[in-house]
């Protein structure tokens, strides 16, 4: 089974919603492990870490997805209206680019968006429009 880190702009639950409901829909014989993080890593004030991943209070959230990163055998980049400005989408997609030498990603824009874009200083990607069937087939 392909494990796969989903990146995104947590503005964008929904449509990593949608993602799973690809795995759940007995119709697709898409089987994957979703990899990326479901639940917020504390700080230890016990607050939501919501700090730029180049801060040292991030080393424990960077560690974790980092960690995840590695387990995956793709990265699924979901874009929306916000992603461009991420720091955590870029700081995920360089570090898996690091990790797995510019393997498997797919950079897909969410449900219903045509002109969002990637984040700065990631480039040379090409951006699907959302395409269940596109999605998919890359899963599989």
């Amino acid at each position: 089974m392909r494990s796969v880190f989903i990146s995104y702009d947590h503005d964008d639950q929904s449509a990593k919603t949608d993602v799973e409901s690809v795995r759940l829909n007995s119709n697709n014989l898409v089987s994957f492990h979703d990899s990326s993080l479901n639940e917020p890593v504390y700080n230890m004030n016990g607050h939501v870490n919501r700090r730029m991943p180049n801060d040292p209070a991030s080393e424990k959230v960077r560690t974790i997805i980092k960690n995840k990163l590695n387990e995956s055998s793709k990265l699924l980049v979901l874009i929306g209206r916000d992603t461009h400005s991420s720091e955590w989408v870029k700081w995920e997609i360089n570090t898996f680019q690091s990790i797995k030498n510019n393997s498997d990603i797919l950079f897909m824009r969410i449900k219903g968006d045509s002109y969002s874009s990637l984040p700065k200083n990631v480039y040379d990607h090409s951006i699907k429009n959302w395409n269940m069937s596109e999605l998919s087939t890359w899963l599989r």
